[in-house]
């Protein structure tokens, strides 16, 4: 089996938000997966968490989370991921991180 790779990179500022949306491209083929790898700041001194990763309303796994801090922000580095099977054409939809 082959294996191609589509790397997007998206970098998006907002304050303390409890949410973010970007809009994404998934590419058609066969064996798909979504990968998607965050990191999150907080300027607070209380911890957070990431409490859902979807892409077209559907969750995606988390593969595990971290967090790390500095004297007055929290910082949240996690991965996600969704089998997406195969399709012949592709898929348009947003990737929501809930914090």
């Amino acid at each position: 089996m082959a294996v191609s790779k589509l790397n997007t990179y998206y970098q998006w500022f907002g304050g303390n938000a409890s949410s973010y949306t970007l809009a994404h491209n998934v590419s058609g083929g066969s064996n798909r997966l979504l990968l998607v790898i965050g990191g999150f700041q907080r300027n607070a001194a209380t911890d957070f968490d990431v409490t859902s990763m979807a892409f077209d309303g559907v969750e995606l796994t988390s593969l595990g989370q971290t967090t790390g801090t500095s004297s007055s922000r929290w910082y949240r580095m996690g991965i996600w991921y969704m089998v997406m099977g195969n399709a012949q054409a592709g898929q348009s939809a947003n990737v929501v991180a809930t914090t």
